[in-house]
């Protein structure tokens, strides 16, 4: 059989997710805090479970994504998540990294503005569910913040879920 750009886009997540590991350390010492979380809000649509879904049967993990609806479902899902925070003025937004055009679609669709936006996504691709922390960390050793900014995190995955959170930086 032949492969079609239809046939093969299903399974194109399989070529771009990366992975990466991130660990993050929490202690009750209010001296070396680098940051105080405001607020943090979760929501799923569980509906959504069959837009992108793994078999690990066989020779190896094989992930089916429909990757256009499963981003116009996650960016309904961060907007209602949106409506919680969107009154309030952030100084930096980090987000999950899927690529460049999810990307300017969730900041557009939420309208936020994208010069604020401290990306990881250009140097590392998509790594998956490390991506926010990942560059969450990256940000902290490139000492991007400073005392007092406030900085949104939003995280969308599969499945579908999203958790957005506010800290301010100490």
């Amino acid at each position: 059989s032949s492969i079609t750009r239809k046939s093969i886009k299903k399974y194109f997540a399989n070529f771009t997710i990366g992975s990466a590991g991130v660990a993050l350390v929490i202690e009750k010492n209010s001296q070396k805090c680098l940051a105080t979380i405001d607020n943090i809000i979760s929501l799923s649509d569980t509906s959504a479970y069959k837009l992108c879904m793994g078999n690990s049967s066989g020779d190896g993990l094989v992930m089916e994504t429909n990757s256009e609806e499963l981003m116009q479902k996650g960016i309904e899902l961060a907007k209602e998540n949106w409506s919680f925070f969107k009154n309030q003025a952030f100084n930096y937004y980090i987000c999950h990294q899927v690529g460049i055009h999810h990307q300017e679609l969730l900041y557009k669709s939420l309208e936020l503005d994208l010069s604020k936006d401290y990306a990881s996504f250009e140097r590392y691709g998509n790594t998956g569910s490390a991506a926010l922390p990942l560059t969450l960390a990256l940000a902290v050793k490139n000492e991007i913040f400073n005392t007092n900014d406030k900085i949104a995190l939003l995280g969308i995955g599969s499945g579908l879920h999203t958790t957005m959170m506010s800290i301010k930086w100490n």
